[in-house]
């Protein structure tokens, strides 16, 4: 009996069950905690057209998941259920971009990789996220996306800047959903400075399309 033949089986369709799972914790009444709670508050006085604000003062965390929240709120789909079904959503199709980057970046083997997305949704993190009103799944689908872009900087010069153009709009959408997608800045940079794979210092001193970007970035962030 073709033992890698069973685990190929066995883990999709251990990675299905542990998915509808997530999608059942849903039919639960609605967790939160002090940074969920800002979240739908921000949400709220978003709807209300006060802007994202808390008791009508600012707040120091990013608008990107409270304006989706208050989306939801619009179209009358704000529940327990759709947001946890939304989180869970996030957490397999982030999982899903890794489990591609992986495999092409580290040849990683089919096995190998449902495997990781399996550890992925095990985590306590991942649990602990999922069921509540909280930024870090979608920072996950999003920044997975960023990065997937920057490592599919190849080919023609034109295609390389528009992916790197692409993945700095991702990389700015994850920012807008939590602050620490500063730290995926410098793989945009250097994206910018390899070519093929490596850094060739006098190409790109003379590369002013290249030394322009980098300012106007280096500007942007310090902004």
């Amino acid at each position: 009996m073709d033992t890698h033949f069973i685990w190929r089986r066995l883990l999709p369709t251990t990675l299905v069950v542990v998915f509808i799972v997530y999608l059942i914790q849903g039919l639960s009444p609605l967790r939160i905690n002090s940074d969920s709670a800002i979240y739908l508050h921000m949400a709220r006085s978003a709807w209300l057209g006060n802007g994202f604000t808390v008791l009508g003062g600012h707040v120091h965390l990013p608008s990107g998941y409270p304006a989706v929240l208050a989306l939801l709120h619009a179209i009358g789909l704000a529940t327990p259920f759709v947001f946890v079904s939304l989180n869970s959503i996030f957490l397999i199709c982030g999982s899903l971009v890794f489990y591609r980057l992986f495999r092409r970046k580290y040849c990683l083997k089919q096995v190998e990789g449902l495997c990781l997305i399996l550890m992925t949704f095990f985590c306590f993190v991942s649990l602990k996220n999922a069921v509540l009103t909280m930024s870090d799944t979608m920072y996950f689908f999003v920044s997975s996306l960023a990065l997937f872009g920057l490592h599919s900087t190849k080919g023609s010069q034109r295609g390389r800047w528009g992916t790197v153009v692409l993945s700095l709009i991702l990389v700015s959408e994850a920012i807008w959903v939590r602050t620490v997608g500063i730290a995926l800045i410098p793989p945009v940079i250097f994206a910018v400075l390899t070519s093929n794979g490596q850094f060739n210092v006098k190409k790109f001193l003379k590369n002013k399309k290249a030394l322009g970007f980098c300012f106007v970035l280096t500007l942007v962030v310090f902004v």
